[in-house]
């Protein structure tokens, strides 16, 4: 599931434009903001038929880890 996560999830430079005084770098916005994006992820495939994050799993909005808090 993990592969599954990460390689759905991207920001690569994606191209470059060359001015006389200044260059950008071009990078694509492939980042999943919310957790509505994540569960549709397809994370395995039995039988032919596509098995993704929102049906094996609670697919929510939260931390990582909601046992540990810092101030």
């Amino acid at each position: 599931m993990q592969r599954a996560v990460a390689a759905s999830n991207t920001n690569l430079p994606t191209g470059r434009l060359d001015g006389d005084k200044q260059a950008f770098t071009i990078e694509s916005s492939g980042t999943l903001s919310d957790a509505a994006a994540y569960r549709p992820i397809i994370v395995a495939w039995r039988n032919g038929f596509a098995v993704r994050l929102g049906a094996v799993g609670r697919v929510i909005d939260s931390v990582d880890n909601d046992k540990v808090v810092a101030w």
